[in-house]
């Protein structure tokens, strides 16, 4: 049994489980990336009687989607950021219960618009919401990855682990058909979520249009390739960063928790 005093970092086993007494909590920079990147991971963790929770960044309100003509032929007319961000936030809610997780949105004013995300404002955003010492996952820098928001979650959460926040080394990942640009770089890239794949219950949530009930189909709509390949290969993806990499990534920022949303 290893119980260790969590305020200073440190991790707790329950006892006779060999399983971590500290949430799993998986970072998602917008809705949808928690089921693309993360989905049979999540539904593993939850197998496996782990307290699973999903956090979302972002407002989701930059999305081309917004002003789409695929969207005005639904809908009738382009709504305002904060009425499509709504709606994606229905959608990231359905998503997560379907894989059995505890949704974290936060209000709206306390999360990022798209495209703008820094690693210290996620950073503040993680040590708000989530428990000191949690375990952490998110999407990885390795894939082909190119958005920035990825990459400000990414380097957040190699930051707060490197700076001591927490003991558990955290899990990135990666989109099921970028594993073979991961592996062409050279890293290791382990397949998860065998006995839970991500199955059309799951990204129902993000496919279906039903404007009575304000369903949209954003997430579809937005990256339509992506949820396609995941139908074919519905698993998770997660990349072994080495750590020489992880570890030039935190002396980059500092993660002070005096930052944006610090307790008080």
């Amino acid at each position: 049994m290893i119980i260790r005093d969590m305020a200073r970092g440190g991790m707790a086993e329950r006892p006779g489980s060999g399983m971590p007494c500290v949430p799993a909590v998986f970072v998602s920079p917008h809705q949808d990336d928690e089921l693309l990147f993360m989905g049979a991971a999540i539904m593993e963790h939850v197998a496996q009687g782990r307290d699973v929770r999903i956090l979302l960044i972002g407002r989701g309100n930059k999305s081309s989607v917004r002003t789409s003509s695929a969207l005005l032929n639904l809908i009738g007319y382009v709504p305002s950021e904060p009425e499509f961000g709504a709606v994606r936030d229905r959608e990231f809610q359905w998503s997560a219960i379907t894989l059995g997780a505890t949704p974290i949105v936060p209000p709206w004013d306390m999360r990022l618009d798209e495209n703008a995300f820094t690693s210290p404002a996620v950073a503040s955003i993680i040590r708000h919401y989530v428990p000191d010492g949690s375990d952490l996952k998110t999407v990885s820098r390795y894939g082909g990855e190119y958005h920035p928001d990825h990459f400000a979650c990414h380097d957040a959460v190699a930051g707060l682990f490197a700076s001591g926040w927490t003991a558990m080394p955290p899990r990135y990942y990666t989109l099921a058909e970028r594993r073979q640009v991961a592996l062409d770089a050279g890293v290791s890239v382990r397949r998860e979520g065998v006995a839970h794949p991500v199955g059309p219950l799951n990204q129902w949530a993000y496919r279906l249009e039903n404007v009575a009930q304000r369903r949209w189909g954003v997430g579809y709509k937005s990256v339509r390739s992506y949820f396609n390949s995941q139908a074919v290969d519905p698993f998770s993806y997660r990349v072994c960063e080495p750590q020489k990499t992880l570890a030039a990534l935190s002396s980059i920022q500092s993660f002070a928790p005096t930052s944006l949303y610090a307790r008080t």
